[in-house]
């Protein structure tokens, strides 16, 4: 009988996710994680980091290691269980697909892997994550079930929520924590349940305070749905050298609520930082830029990062905020501006 199963284990405080499947045990061989451990070192160096730049720059090496040694290679590639290279396939099927119908037929792969592996979270993400629009709500379902496995497996556990912490830095937590933040922003774009959005997001900042995810980008957000001003101002504390727009002028604007005089420092260097944030407050008509836009993220400081921090914290900035605002931003502009070098 086959067994399928996902649960997490706790080695000296350090909480891991694992999967086990009967039909499919794998260990990964000996002489392939010798070879990777004396081989790029600098890799697992950057990785123990925890941050996105050290991720990025680990994965470069990786990459660039993976194209100039064809043995290194095949040795990864036939340490990988059936079930991964299936995904993967599929993924890259998908991700290759030019019209309707093998877009079509490769998202279904990717289904019916997750029939097959139904304890896989990471399965289960992807098959939320690139559901076309037209499968968006059976995504949704398989985002779902990942998102209980992953708490389940965490009860049985005995994990606690307030002092125990899942770390981003062990690549198997990370789909169920990719999954547990999406399936809060699902909770709020469907439900608007923001006591739920809000019991999530401060489960996951405590579990994970390295928020490689960015959920206190969408804190802010919930914090000041609530009217939660002073709980503003300590996450920009507990976060200080954080220069997200929802962060520089959420305290801004947070101070401000509460009268306290740090509010116009805040403001101004929030102006500083994101000026066009400011002005796309202050225009009376938002249209959608088409600059900015780059691999299917958003640029920092661009146009379009401005249009989709108003579209998130334009309806907390109201008249007489806005004033402030104005305010501000009109003094900026009447510094006279340095000389331009030969």
């Amino acid at each position: 009988m086959r067994v399928c199963s996902t649960y997490v284990s706790n080695d000296g405080g350090d909480w891991l996710f694992h999967y086990h499947d009967s039909a499919n045990n794998h260990e990964p061989k000996p002489q392939t994680m010798a070879r990777f451990q004396n081989e790029l070192p600098e890799v697992l160096a950057l990785l123990d980091k925890e941050d996105i730049k050290s991720e990025e720059k680990a994965f470069e090496l990786f990459m660039e290691k993976m194209l100039t040694d064809k043995d290194f290679l095949d040795d990864i590639s036939m340490d990988m269980p059936q079930a991964d290279i299936d995904m993967d396939n599929a993924l890259e099927e998908l991700f290759n697909s030019h019209n309707t119908k093998t877009e079509d037929k490769a998202y279904q792969k990717i289904d019916k892997l997750c029939d097959k592996y139904p304890q896989r979270i990471d399965f289960l993400y992807n098959a939320y994550e690139f559901a076309p629009d037209w499968f968006v709500d059976k995504g949704f379902m398989r985002l779902n079930m990942a998102v209980l496995i992953g708490l389940n497996a965490l009860a049985q556990a005995g994990f606690d929520w307030q002092k125990d912490e899942l770390y981003w830095g062990f690549v198997e937590n990370r789909p169920f924590l990719r999954a547990y933040a999406r399936y809060a922003q699902e909770i709020m774009e469907r439900y608007h349940d923001i006591r739920q959005v809000m019991f999530i997001q401060q489960r996951l900042l405590k579990a994970c305070p390295t928020d490689n995810l960015g959920i206190r980008h969408e804190y802010v957000q919930s914090l000041l749905f609530c009217k939660k001003y002073k709980e503003v101002i300590k996450l920009y504390k507990t976060y200080p050298d954080d220069f997200d727009p929802s962060i520089v002028y959420g305290v801004a604007f947070a101070s401000w609520q509460l009268g306290q005089k740090s509010a116009d420092k805040y403001l101004k260097k929030a102006i500083q930082e994101f000026p066009l944030c400011a002005k796309e407050l202050l225009k009376k008509r938002h249209t959608m830029p088409s600059d900015g836009y780059a691999h299917g993220g958003i640029m920092v400081g661009s146009p379009a990062q401005a249009y989709e921090f108003w579209q998130q914290y334009g309806q907390f900035w109201q008249k007489d905020a806005l004033d402030w605002l104005k305010q501000h931003t009109s003094e900026q502009d009447k510094k006279p501006k340095s000389p331009n070098k030969k």
